[in-house]
């Protein structure tokens, strides 16, 4: 070793294995940065200028560690995981689990012990990063473990379900059991890892297991499992595990010597506490109240893992009484003995029971059945041969994918099978109207391969009078994230699309598919927007283990953007899909229609009975309807004029049912009538308060979106005031006091809690919710009137981060530095989301010069801590020692920006040369000492393209509000000097002061593509784009700040990704902040490139269809992308990767402010965005969104009244 190691440094390392001490005090070497950044990076092609660069800092092998596990590439690596594993290929996670389980698991490597180091150091870790590190922690321990047992799955089954039962481990147990093809609803003490879907747990231990050799497990094993999946479950579908008790076991008659050899080795492995007693017969006797007795037939086959589950199944203490029971026949050879009403069905027989403890005659005893495997071979069916006739055929079989297995199923034999749709198409094109009806059972790769399937699926074909296609289970298609789900309720139902390999259909379907009218094959789904598919049915429930592996291979199908746009307009089935068909011909599933009908008929029939006679009892039933009919949106207007009606009646508000009156105050902030509403409930909220605690947030959530300040202050004053709130009501007008109230109120509500002696005066945890009071005009009243211990204890409440925040707005630098320096005021905070917190306010952090230096906080003894916060304080002493230790070398997005503080914007301009590399796309190049020269900058070395005009028309829409007048003039340039030329450009002056408007024109002038709008009165960026929209003429619509820079070729690039997608509605670009001092501001998760929807462009006539951008001063871009979301689907906006615009980053921008000074509003208006209804089926029908589908603004966010 070339260099003196620290002491704290060895002291960390002493207790790690020889091998691993020695590795990481080692130095450096070119074979180690290869080895490493392959493993923990992914990385294969280190170049050497890295290497050698890394070679010349004479860092140790555990400095470099350190770095690689911090760096941002790591973290995405490791975010990445599971949905790698899910969405992988075999051949693929294996290769993952040895190149990278396998490394960072080998206890004799380094990578172990500096990963439980970093997930000790929690206070450093984002939530995210711990859940993912957590995960990879609960990986590894199980890969360690899997590598110590031997290559038996009944061996490993059994550890692994004993070790979760016992609650120390173990908690991928579903995973491990679906793997190997068994139930997954065991649950045992631990629950699975956060982030890791059932899914990607089973494709993890499938690889797990494929390297280490593990075969099926045994028949008997399996076909136990499968019984007490069956037979255990509880009311959640899941099968619980307890701590493990000792099993002692009485055998009636006498045991074979096998059997014995048996026993013998279940007593030498743990299963059972000794060798068997023997018995004549197996009369059951009353076991000790701590001993479970199991008596069996004494050569029964048993599993040894029905034993393990046997020895979990009931909580410690607790009676058990546990029937056995054996079918008396078993053979399964025979199709028709599974046809339901077939004679010859199995019956059983109890032979062995399970005790523990007093036994009481419980009036219908649990039983499980025990496994028996048939010793008759199955017989061998005969693949469907010429010799079956079309016309006697069971089935015809159609072999979708020609590796897809036949010979599992029962009736094969009876069966005619095809080879593909051509070869149906050719062989069936003259097929007489009998042979039409004929059921095509689909097989393919994704189809069960369980033996009575076929039978199953013919007999439910049938059952529905042979006219429409069946599926054991319903398709959906969530059409705001792209992804289908399927549904395991059981049950009967109706569905338009399916997956193609589950699918039984007439013949005559069958030829007509994807022509008008029928359904449409696209990608291995079945999708029928005009009929329907009938799902489940007797005999069609599917093992949930399956299930979920259905679902990850639908949503692991390579479809284009035009088959997610064919699912999203299939839409859902609702009344009005009825209304566009005649159901009289549906006679066979008319039960099904009147289930679906009915939710929508009888909402509309407790609305009539309500308009008709107003009571509390009706209010109820509407909103019971109104729960069970999902989207209903012919009913908006009945539904608006409900919730006004009921609002006009207070005493009948009040008599409502508590769950009832809280649902209703959520319904009356989506209805277009909200205002009216709250104002009428305003004038009642202190006894809708008093009837239960619960309404007092909705309520107050009502009223704060939709009525004047002063009016909800006053309503909120009267309600708190009341001396008979309980505490837990008290607690609640305390957060919406906090949440909606003026400091002045704050003092009222405190002072009469002093006038009548209320000991939530000495309550921290009510207290807490008028911090505000600290940093107002008010305080010395406040201090008069109920004195300073309380003013100290609401002092004590403080959280450091907005503390910290407050003095930093006011500029306090002296209170920063003291706060940062006292270890009591530092000791709790939470680091990663303080730095988050001061993301936006890096002109302020930057002005106060705070040396980090000194500061007490434990972060800082890392290198991660001091490179995020020196960033972010921008202080240039400890970066720049961090650079001439060679600690700012890696290319993650955080030292980047480290040099770009100090100057240094090489890294950056490399980094996106990088990302533009190949796009025929000049590169963004970032420098310069301010927000202008950076743009100017980027202009000139973006210049070059040669403009043309031909093309669509873009209408571009630039907001200015007391505009930065250097500013506007290179956004302004920025966009009539796009190599897209074929614009017209509208500045919108929303009503800035007189001389900056004169500046704002005088800008635009003298180019007879630019039109200058003024606004009558400030009213935010949205209602001055609205009134460009309307007079635009251009086929797109690009908007623009003006403070923004775009990249001559944005546009250019934006309407080629349009021309690439005729369903593309929306398209943006990745964007880079910049702030007063000309660096970059960090987006979230400290990176470089956000992906706001400030870069929009538009389809012009999307405004057409889904209306202007909504009423609000700030956050409408957002809705309007989700109202895109709602009406088109996610597939319709498209971001590309190329960044083409900077933003001006200040913490005083319109939003900015907006999110400081009206946080709680925005929250409101996101809750309402989120909740908005689905959009889907009115596209469907052809519909445009009408005023009242637009969501409600809350007052506060609201432009000016007029405007």
């Amino acid at each position: 070793m070339s260099q003196a190691l620290p002491t704290t440094f060895l002291d960390r390392i002493a207790t790690y294995p020889e091998p691993v001490r020695h590795s990481l005090q080692s130095d450096l070497t070119a074979p180690v940065i290869r080895d490493y950044m392959l493993i923990l990076h992914g990385q294969s092609d280190v170049e050497e200028t890295k290497v050698d660069g890394l070679l010349a800092t004479g860092m140790v092998v555990d400095a470099f560690l350190s770095r690689l596990l911090r760096s941002k590439r790591f973290w995405t690596r490791l975010g990445r995981l599971p949905r790698q594993f899910q969405n992988g290929i075999p051949p693929e996670n294996r290769t993952l689990v040895l190149d990278f389980i396998d490394p960072l698991a080998d206890p004799d490597r380094p990578f172990l012990y500096k990963l439980r180091e970093m997930q000790s150091e929690t206070e450093m870790l984002s939530e995210d990063q711990a859940q993912d590190l957590a995960l990879l922690m609960t990986l590894l321990d199980t890969h360690t473990r899997l590598s110590g047992l031997p290559a038996d799955p009944q061996r490993i089954l059994e550890a692994e379900l004993l070790l979760a039962a016992s609650g120390e481990t173990a908690p991928l147990l579903p995973c491990l059991m679906g793997a190997l093809d068994a139930p997954t609803s065991f649950r045992g003490a631990a629950p699975l890892p956060a982030g890791l879907p059932l899914a990607a747990g089973i494709a993890f231990l499938q690889a797990e297991l494929a390297e280490k050799g593990v075969g099926a497990l045994d028949p008997l094993d399996q076909r136990s499992l499968a019984l007490i999946g069956r037979d255990r479950q509880n009311a959640m579908g899941e099968i619980m595990l307890y701590p493990p008790q000792p099993l002692r076991v009485v055998l009636s008659g006498t045991p074979a010597a096998a059997a014995q050899e048996f026993w013998e080795d279940m007593a030498e492995r743990g299963l059972v506490t000794a060798r068997p007693e023997t018995r004549e017969t197996a009369e059951p006797e009353t076991p000790a109240p701590a001993e479970t007795v199991l008596t069996l037939p004494a050569d029964l086959p048993v599993s040894p893992l029905l034993l393990g589950y046997l020895r979990c199944a009931a909580p410690a203490g607790s009676p058990v009484a546990l029937e056995l029971t054996l079918s008396r026949s078993t053979d399964t050879s025979s199709w028709a003995s599974r046809i339901e009403g077939y004679t010859d069905v199995a019956m059983t027989d109890v032979a062995g029971q399970v005790r523990r403890g007093p036994q009481k005659a419980p009036a219908q005893p649990d039983s499980l059945e025990l496994a028996r495997i048939s010793q008759q071979a199955r017989p061998q069916q005969a693949v469907a041969s010429a010799g079956v006739r079309p016309e006697d055929a069971f089935a015809i079989l159609l072999r979708l994918d020609p590796t897809a297995e036949v010979e599992p199923y029962l009736n094969t034999d009876h069966c005619l099978i095809v080879e593909g749709r051509a070869a149906l198409l050719e062989r069936f094109a003259e097929a007489g109207p009998a042979l039409l009806q004929k059921p095509v059972v689909c097989i393919g790769r994704r189809t069960p391969l369980q033996e009575d399937y076929l039978i199953a699926s013919v007999q439910n074909y049938w059952g529905r009078g042979g006219r429409y296609p069946v599926t054991p289970v319903a398709l959906s298609y969530n059409g705001e994230s792209s992804t289908f789900s399927i549904d395991p309720k059981p049950g009967e139902g109706l569905t338009l699309m399916a997956l193609a390999d589950l699918v039984t259909l007439p013949l005559a379907l069958a030829l007509k598919l994807d022509q008008p009218g029928a359904p449409r094959a696209i990608a291995g789904l079945l999708l029928w927007p005009e009929g329907l598919i009938v799902r489940g049915g007797a005999g069609t429930a599917l093992a949930p283990d399956l299930l979920v592996g259905l679902e990850r291979s639908v949503n692991t199908m390579p479809l284009s953007e035009t088959d997610h746009e064919a699912a999203f307009l299939t839409g859902q089935i609702d009344e009005r899909f009825f209304a566009r068909r005649s159901t009289i011909a549906d006679w066979p599933v008319a039960p099904l229609i009147g289930a679906i009908v009915q939710r929508s008929r009888n909402l509309e029939t407790q609305l009539a009975k309500f308009a008709a006679a107003p009571s509390p009892r009706q209010a109820g039933l509407v909103m019971a309807a109104l729960e069970r009919a999902g989207d209903t949106p012919h009913l908006t207007t009945a539904i608006d004029a409900f919730a006004r009606s009921a609002s006009g009646h207070p005493q009948l508000l009040l008599r409502m049912e508590e769950g009832s009156l809280r649902a209703f105050l959520g319904l009356a902030r989506q209805v277009a009538s909200c205002d009216e509403i709250a104002a009428r409930l305003a004038v009642c909220a202190g006894d809708i308060a008093r009837a239960s605690h619960h309404h007092i947030v909705p309520l107050f959530e009502l009223l704060a979106s939709c009525l004047p300040l002063p009016v909800v202050h006053a309503a909120l004053a009267f309600a708190a005031a009341d001396t008979e709130q309980t505490k837990r009501a008290q607690y609640r007008f305390g957060e919406c006091i906090r949440r909606y109230g003026s400091v002045e109120l704050m003092t009222q509500h405190l002072a009469h809690l002093a006038r009548t002696g209320s000991d939530l005066l000495q309550d921290v945890g009510f207290l807490r919710f008028f911090q505000k009071l600290l940093y107002s005009d008010v305080l010395p009243t406040v201090r008069a009137l109920v004195g300073e211990p309380v003013l100290q204890a609401i002092a004590g409440t403080l959280d450091f981060k907005d503390s910290f925040k407050n003095a930093l707005v006011e500029g306090d630098r002296d209170r920063l530095l003291a706060m940062i320096r006292d270890p009591d005021r530092t000791r709790n905070v939470e680091f990663i989301p303080w730095m988050d917190s001061l993301r936006s306010h890096s002109n302020e952090l930057h002005d106060m010069a705070l040396p980090i230096t000194g500061a007490a906080l434990p972060q800082l003894s890392g290198v991660y801590g001091n490179k995020l916060m020196g960033a972010l304080f921008s202080d240039r002493a400890v970066l720049e020692e961090l650079r001439e230790a060679r600690l700012l070398e890696d290319d993650t997005d955080l030292d980047v920006i480290c040099k770009n503080v100090l100057g240094d914007n090489g890294p950056l301009n490399a980094m996106l040369a990088r990302r533009f590399e190949g796009s025929g796309t000049a590169p963004l190049r970032i420098e310069g000492r301010s927000a202008a020269e950076v743009f100017a900058h980027a202009a000139t070395a973006c210049a070059g393209s040669a403009q043309h005009r031909d093309g669509p028309k873009v209408s571009v829409i630039i907001s200015a509000y007391n505009a930065d007048i250097p500013l506007l003039k290179l956004s302004l340039a920025s966009v009539l000097e796009q190599s897209h030329g074929n614009i017209e450009v509208f500045v919108v002056d929303d009503a800035s002061e007189p001389e900056n408007s004169a500046e704002i024109r005088a800008a635009v002038e003298g180019d007879p593509r630019v039109s200058y709008l003024r606004m009558p009165v400030n009213s935010g960026p949205y209602m001055g784009r609205n009134r460009a929209i309307a007079a635009a003429s251009g086929a797109f619509v690009a908007i623009q700040d003006a403070d923004d820079w775009s990249h001559p070729d944005r546009f250019a690039t934006q309407i080629a990704a349009f021309a690439q997608s005729p369903v593309t509605q929306m398209v943006t670009t990745p964007h880079i902040r910049i702030d007063r001092h000309g660096r970059i501001q960090m987006e979230a998760e400290f990176t470089i490139l956000g992906d706001g929807p400030m870069t929009s462009m538009f389809r012009r006539e999307v405004f057409d269809a889904v209306g202007l951008f909504a009423q609000v001063r700030s956050r409408g871009d957002v809705e309007m992308r989700e109202r895109l979301r709602a009406y088109y689907g996610n597939h319709a906006l498209t971001e590309l990767a190329l960044p083409m615009m900077l933003c001006f980053a200040d913490s005083a921008t319109l939003s900015q402010k907006t999110k400081s000074e009206k946080m709680e509003y925005l929250q409101l208006f996101r809750t309402n965005i989120s909740g908005r209804r689905s959009l889907r089926n009115l596209r469907r029908d052809g519909q445009a969104l009408a005023p009242e589908h637009a969501i409600a603004v809350p007052l506060a966010l609201r432009p000016t009244q007029g405007v």
